[in-house]
C-alpha cells in the first residue's frame, strides 16, 4: 500500500506542472527563471580533494545516438565491462568491482538493490544532459556501493527558449535502426521537455572464433535487441528563489543472449522494464539551499532459455526519500547536513519469499575556504543504518590549495563501504544472512596545471591514489552450490595523468584531450588453502589503459576522431589465463545546415575504424568494423 501511495504522490507531481500551467499563473506567483540560478550542489561544493572529470558537451553531443557504456569507453577512465553490442554492460573505476559504482541521476542512486549493479546499456545518452565521472571512494557523499568512485548523470532545463521539436532518424551496421523524437517548451516560468526513442538491431555480425580449430569466420546468432522508452521533464520556477522539478523515465527492452564463442547456439532472452518517478523542490535565499527530493523505482527483469530450462523473473522497488540544507556563513565557510531513507523490496525466482531492505542515513559536511580562495578544506561524514542495524561510519577529509598561479594540489583520505545485495543476503541456495558490509580506507594526492591565453588554452595533471578493502565479498562454490562470504582483501593503487588543450585559429576550433591510467588492483587475502590467486590482479581489469579524442570545428562542420587503448586482463584469479589488449578508433562527422526557424543535421560514424577483433569479456566477441549514418531536423521558434 505504501508503494501506491508513493506512486500517486509521484503521479499528483508530475502532473502538477501542468494543471499550474493551465491556470496561467500571473506574475505575481511565479518569479522570472532568470532570476533562479541554484548553487552547486553538494556533489560539486562538498567533493574537495575529489578528482572529477566532466564530458565535454561537444563529445557528448557526438555520442549521441549511443548508450552510456559507448560514452564512457571513449571519454573517460571507467573500464567497462561490456558482453557485447546491446548486452550487459558495466564499469570499474579504479580497480573496484562493478557494484562499487554508484551511478546518481539527478541526485538518485540507480544501482540495483538485488546486485548492486547498473546496466550501462540501457542508458540512452539522449536521455542525459551532462555527464560527469567522480573518481575516488565517495561513500561519504552517496552511502554503500560507491567506493571506486560515481557516474553523475543530469538533466537540465532550457531556459525561456520557446517551442522546439527535434525528430532523428539513425540506421547502421547489422540491421541498427533508431528514431529519436523530442519535444520542449521553456518560457520565463515554466520549462517541460517530451524525449521518446525506439531501438532495433539484429547484431548478426561476422567474428573470428578463435574457440573452434581453424580460427573460423563465423555468424553471431540469437542476437537481437528491441528498446523503447520517454523522458519528460517539468520545472516550475515559483518568487522567492522557488523551483518543483518532475522527472519521469519509462523504458523497455527485450534482448536476446548469444552463445559464447564455445556454444553451439542459445535461445535465451531477457527482458527489462523500468519506471522511474522523481520529483524535486528546492529552495534558494541568499546564503543558503534547501533540497527535498523523492523517487519512486521499479523495475522488472525477465530470463527465459528454453534449452536450459530456465524462466526465472526479478522485481524491485526503490523508495528513495532526501532532505538536505547548505548554509554557508561569514569567514567563507558552509555548511551541509542531510537525512536519506532508501526503501527497497524485491520478489524473484531466486528467492523463497519477498525480501526488502530499509537503509535510512544521516550526512553532514563543513568546507572552509581561504580568504584569497586559494585554499579550502572540507571535512564530512555520512551514518548509515541497515535493518535497524548500525552500518559502517564513512568519514572524509579532502584538501585543495593554489601553490603556484597556475597550479592547484589537491588530496584526500576517506573510508568507503558497501553493504551487501538482496542476492548475497537472501539467494536460494546460497545467500549469506550473516555477511558483513565491505569497508576499506582510501587516500589520494594529485596536482593540476591550466592556462589559459588569448587563443590558446591548456590543462594538465596527475594523481596517485591507494585503497585497501576488507571483506571484499566473493561468491564461491560450497555444497554443491555457491555462496558469498567475506573472504577477499583488495589493494588497489595507481597513477593518472591527462592533458587538455585548444587552439583557437578563426573560424576553426581545435580541441585534444589525453587520459592515461595505471591501475594495479590485487587480492591480498587467501580464500582457501593453495590460493594462487595472492598479489595476483583481479579479473578483468586492466593495469594500463587509455583514450584520447581529437576534435576539429569550423563554421557548421565537426570532425571527432576517439581513440581507446586496454591492456591484457586476466580471466582466471592466478593470471594464467588473459584475453589480448586490444584498441579501437572511431571517426564522426557531421554538418549542419541553419535555415530560419529549422536547424538540419547529418551525421556519419564509423566505429572499430581499425576492424579490430576483440573481446572485453571472456568468449564474448565484439564486432568488427561498422557503420552509423542520421540525419535531424530541429523547429525552435522562441
Amino acid at each position: 500500500m505504501k508503494h501506491l501511495i508513493f506512486v500517486g504522490l509521484g503521479l499528483i507531481l508530475i502532473l502538477l506542472p501542468f494543471s499550474i500551467s493551465a491556470q496561467q499563473l500571473s506574475t505575481d506567483t511565479v518569479f522570472q527563471l532568470k532570476e533562479f540560478t541554484l548553487q552547486e550542489k553538494r556533489a560539486q561544493k562538498f567533493a574537495s580533494g575529489l578528482k572529477t572529470e566532466t564530458t565535454d558537451s561537444l563529445l557528448l553531443m557526438s555520442s549521441k545516438p549511443g548508450t552510456l557504456d559507448e560514452l564512457l569507453q571513449r571519454q573517460s577512465r571507467a573500464i567497462i565491462k561490456s558482453y557485447g553490442p546491446g548486452n550487459l554492460a558495466t564499469s570499474s573505476l579504479r580497480g573496484a568491482g562493478a557494484n562499487h559504482t554508484a551511478i546518481i541521476w539527478n541526485g538518485f542512486n540507480l544501482q540495483s538493490p538485488t546486485n548492486g549493479t547498473f546496466d550501462l546499456a540501457l542508458m540512452p545518452v539522449e536521455f542525459i544532459d551532462d555527464a560527469s565521472v567522480q573518481l575516488g571512494s565517495s561513500s561519504n557523499l552517496w552511502g554503500s556501493g560507491a567506493i571506486g568512485g560515481a557516474i553523475n548523470l543530469n538533466n537540465k532545463p532550457e531556459a525561456n527558449q520557446g517551442f522546439s521539436i527535434r525528430s532523428s532518424s539513425i540506421a547502421g551496421s547489422f540491421g541498427e535502426k533508431q528514431q529519436f523524437t523530442g519535444l520542449s517548451y521553456s518560457n520565463t516560468k515554466f520549462s517541460s521537455s517530451l524525449k521518446t526513442f525506439i531501438k532495433e538491431a539484429e547484431n548478426e555480425f561476422s567474428y573470428v572464433n578463435s574457440s573452434l580449430e581453424g580460427n573460423p569466420l563465423v555468424r553471431q546468432t540469437n542476437n537481437k535487441i528491441k528498446q523503447k522508452g520517454l523522458i519528460q521533464e517539468n520545472y516550475l520556477y515559483f518568487k522567492n528563489g522557488q523551483q518543483l522539478k518532475t522527472v519521469l523515465w519509462l523504458q523497455q527492452s527485450v534482448r536476446e543472449i548469444p552463445p559464447v564463442m564455445s556454444q553451439a547456439s542459445s535461445e535465451a532472452i531477457q527482458g527489462d522494464d523500468a519506471i522511474r518517478l522523481t520529483t524535486e523542490y528546492a529552495k534558494k535565499g541568499r546564503n543558503f539551499q534547501f533540497f527535498l527530493r523523492q523517487a519512486v523505482f521499479q523495475e522488472d527483469v525477465y530470463y527465459d532459455d528454453a534449452t536450459a530450462s530456465i524462466a526465472a523473473k526479478t522485481t524491485f522497488q526503490t523508495s528513495i526519500t532526501e532532505a538536505e540544507i547548505t548554509k554557508d556563513f561569514k569567514r567563507a565557510t558552509s555548511v551541509n547536513f542531510g537525512i536519506n531513507h532508501t526503501y527497497s523490496r524485491s520478489e524473484s525466482t531466486g528467492y523463497e519469499e519477498i525480501h526488502s531492505l530499509s537503509r535510512p542515513a544521516v550526512f553532514a559536511s563543513i568546507k572552509k575556504t581561504g580568504r584569497k580562495e586559494n585554499w579550502n578544506i572540507t571535512l564530512s561524514g555520512r551514518q548509515e543504518f541497515a535493518d535497524n542495524a548500525i552500518a559502517t561510519f564513512a568519514p572524509f577529509a579532502g584538501f585543495e590549495a593554489k601553490i603556484k598561479k597556475d597550479f592547484t594540489f589537491k588530496s584526500s583520505v576517506s573510508k568507503s563501504y558497501r553493504l551487501p545485495t538482496l542476492n548475497d543476503l537472501y539467494w536460494n541456495p546460497g545467500g549469506n544472512p550473516n555477511l558483513l558490509p565491505e569497508t576499506g580506507w582510501s587516500q589520494e594526492a594529485g596536482i593540476h596545471y591550466s592556462k589559459n591565453l588569448k587563443s590558446f588554452s591548456i590543462s594538465a595533471e596527475a594523481t596517485a591514489y591507494n585503497r585497501v578493502v576488507d571483506n571484499w565479498i566473493i561468491w564461491l562454490p560450497q555444497n554443491n552450490y555457491w555462496t558469498p562470504q567475506n573472504l577477499m582483501k583488495v589493494w588497489s593503487r595507481g597513477t593518472e595523468t591527462g592533458i587538455k588543450a585548444g587552439y583557437q585559429l578563426k573560424k576553426i576550433r581545435i580541441q585534444w584531450d589525453l587520459m592515461t591510467s595505471y591501475t594495479r588492483s590485487t587480492n591480498e587475502k587467501a580464500k582457501s588453502a593453495n590460493d594462487a590467486s595472492i598479489g595476483k590482479q583481479l579479473i578483468y581489469v586492466p593495469m594500463y589503459s587509455g583514450n584520447s579524442n581529437l576534435s576539429i570545428i569550423f563554421n557548421q562542420y565537426v570532425l571527432v576522431y576517439s581513440y581507446s587503448y586496454s591492456g591484457y586482463r586476466y580471466t582466471s584469479s592466478d593470471n594464467i589465463e588473459y584475453l589480448e589488449p586490444f584498441q579501437l578508433s572511431s571517426l564522426y562527422f557531421s554538418r549542419s545546415i541553419t535555415a530560419k526557424n529549422f536547424k538540419f543535421n547529418g551525421f556519419a560514424r564509423i566505429n572499430n575504424l581499425l576492424n579490430e577483433h576483440y573481446q572485453v569479456m571472456a568468449q564474448r566477441p565484439m564486432p568488427g568494423r561498422n557503420y552509423q549514418i542520421g540525419v535531424s531536423i530541429n523547429y525552435h521558434k522562441l
